[in-house]
């Protein structure tokens, strides 16, 4: 696994920067230090059952309001959308693919229903429910002793999520959001394989396993014009409990993207 990450920072995670200069405020985002906050918190040590997708935090105003958002990151590549169908009612959707290498790859998708209301000029507060559907493989290797692990999974993932947007200027906001899930594992194969001193193999089917997973994220966005929107989000992902299969989620979500408005965004 710390191969891979090494190959993906490098690959994917170039020192890359952007600078926006609206009068007098300055907006420096660098990728490189999402990517080295990744390594210092620990990553690398197990394969994951579970790809987190990015919390879903829309900024959305009247009937109508749209926005559709692309990212990329330590989590893979995202799209997100949200639509406001009433002024406090929205629908959100999103869609995950992740691969590492030849071995680790996740497809996911998610949909769900919120309400939302701006109580003064500067706050945003929302409640979203819905529920998610993926599938992945995860592998690590290269342990002392020559020791492999190879984790399938395919899950059902119910969610709810409480958010807090505080919007101090019209063009920067700042978003907050708990999501809970209620993951379900509909497949959950855990395979260990050992070379030396004495080859074996385990294998732990844990299909059926109900597991809480708890993900805080935090979210960043500054208008860079009417309808663009720079969004930097990061937040960590934990399950709760355990098991005697590895059911893990990937623990750290950080990305960068672009929001488009399509409608009467706020």
């Amino acid at each position: 696994m710390v191969k891979d990450w090494r190959r993906f920072i490098s690959g994917s995670l170039q020192p890359l920067h952007w600078r926006v200069a609206p009068g007098r405020m300055w907006v420096r985002v660098s990728c490189f230090a999402v990517a080295t906050a990744a390594l210092v918190s620990g990553l690398g040590g197990c394969a994951p059952a579970l790809m987190p997708h990015s919390a879903n935090v829309p900024v959305l105003g009247a009937k109508g309001a749209a926005e559709l958002r692309g990212s990329t990151g330590l989590n893979g590549t995202e799209v997100q959308g949200a639509w406001a169908a009433t002024n406090h009612l929205a629908l959100t959707a999103g869609g995950l693919r992740y691969a590492s290498g030849r071995d680790t790859r996740f497809r996911s998708a998610e949909v769900g229903l919120g309400y939302y209301a701006w109580p003064g000029n500067e706050v945003m507060l929302a409640v979203y429910a819905g529920a998610g559907y993926g599938s992945g493989r995860a592998a690590t290797s290269g342990f002392e002793g020559g020791r492999e692990t190879d984790i399938r999974s395919r899950y059902l993932r119910p969610y709810i999520q409480p958010t807090l947007v505080w919007q101090p200027t019209e063009r920067w906001h700042l978003g907050l959001a708990w999501q809970v899930n209620q993951v379900h594992y509909l497949r959950l194969l855990e395979t260990t394989r050992t070379s030396a001193p004495t080859p074996f193999t385990v294998e732990r089917n844990g299909a059926g396993l109900w597991q809480t997973q708890h993900q805080v994220m935090l979210t960043s966005s500054y208008w860079l014009s009417a309808r663009w929107r720079l969004v930097v989000r990061v937040g960590g992902a934990q399950a709760g409990g355990q098991s005697g299969v590895a059911a893990e989620p990937w623990p750290l979500v950080a990305n960068l993207g672009l929001t488009v408005r399509l409608g009467n965004a706020r």
